[in-house]
């Protein structure tokens, strides 16, 4: 970690001109790594839910593969994790639509 320090210290050093990634980024790189946990079968029933209640509330659920799509849309349907605020169903999105 020092000579990290020392690198990045010096402006001209190529280790200091890498940007680091964003909070947003790094954010969702520790989903990516938890939906692997979850398809190794790693996490505990609390960890399962926590992970899919946090890919529903950032969207990511609908942006992943099929099975954690999937699975996300039957863990909303059983009442295991909540929909965000503000977001409707689809069945009430097509009432609204009508």
């Amino acid at each position: 970690m020092a000579l990290l320090n020392l690198l990045t210290k010096n402006e001209d050093s190529p280790v200091a001109q890498v940007p680091l990634p964003s909070q947003e980024l790094r954010a969702k790189t520790a989903l990516l790594l938890k939906i692997i946990d979850w398809e190794n079968g790693d996490l505990s029933e609390a960890e399962t839910l926590w992970l899919f209640q946090e890919l529903v509330n950032t969207g990511l659920a609908w942006e992943s593969r099929a099975a954690v799509r999937q699975t996300a849309s039957l863990m909303l349907f059983d009442g295991r994790i909540k929909r965000p605020a503000g977001i409707p169903s689809s069945l009430e999105f097509k009432s609204q639509s009508s």
